[in-house]
């Protein structure tokens, strides 16, 4: 008896380690560039899910005014899902999370009516007022002034993408969308195909 009950136990171990295994991303799979897209000249909506993992990736067109559509899904992504973490373009990594100087530099230049640093500061401003960390995923800033490839770049962003999927089990990313077009092969390995893809988000 005692040796049954020992091997129910080593199982139930051996399952939940199996459980919590990390997910790995294949950089390899990142293409030097992309412009594929499945809604050309508007932002779109991309949710992949592995397990209980959810990433919800906002492919942005770069805007200022609130009225914008890509400012609108950042709005939907923030009401519809429960999100845990948020990832914005233009801030390295190694800042850490939701760096302080940051916030104070999207509060003093953004504006009901115009945002200087555009979808990026309203996302920040979004996730700051409901107190949910935020990151940037760029490599280190004297790095990134050297980068010519957009790829380049991008495996700097899936890095940190697949250090916080690790960490966090929902996750919002707001990035230009030949970003997601770069990286897209990358994710569907990791995660499968979106299961939603879409201009909405209702």
């Amino acid at each position: 008896m005692k040796y049954f009950l020992f091997f129910l136990f080593f199982s139930a171990l051996l399952f939940q380690s199996c459980g919590n295994r990390d997910l790995l991303i294949d950089k390899s799979l990142i293409q030097d560039y992309s412009d594929k897209h499945p809604f050309p000249g508007r932002p779109y909506f991309a949710h992949f899910r592995n397990g209980d993992r959810n990433l919800f990736y906002i492919a942005a067109f770069h805007e200022k005014q609130p009225s914008s559509k890509t400012f609108e899904l950042i709005t939907k992504a923030f009401q519809k899902h429960r999100l845990d973490c948020v990832i914005v373009e233009g801030i390295p990594f190694n800042k850490g999370e939701s760096p302080k100087e940051v916030i104070d530099l999207v509060r003093r230049t953004s504006k009901d009516n115009s945002y200087e640093y555009g979808e990026a500061a309203f996302t920040i401003l979004k996730a700051t007022e409901r107190k949910i960390p935020f990151y940037g995923a760029e490599g280190p800033a004297e790095e990134l002034k050297g980068m010519l490839k957009i790829g380049d770049r991008d495996r700097y962003i899936v890095d940190a993408i697949e250090k916080l999927v690790n960490r966090y089990k929902s996750i919002l990313i707001v990035y230009g969308s030949a970003h997601l077009a770069t990286q897209r092969r990358a994710l569907e390995a990791a995660f499968g195909k979106p299961v939603l893809l879409s201009e909405n988000i209702e």
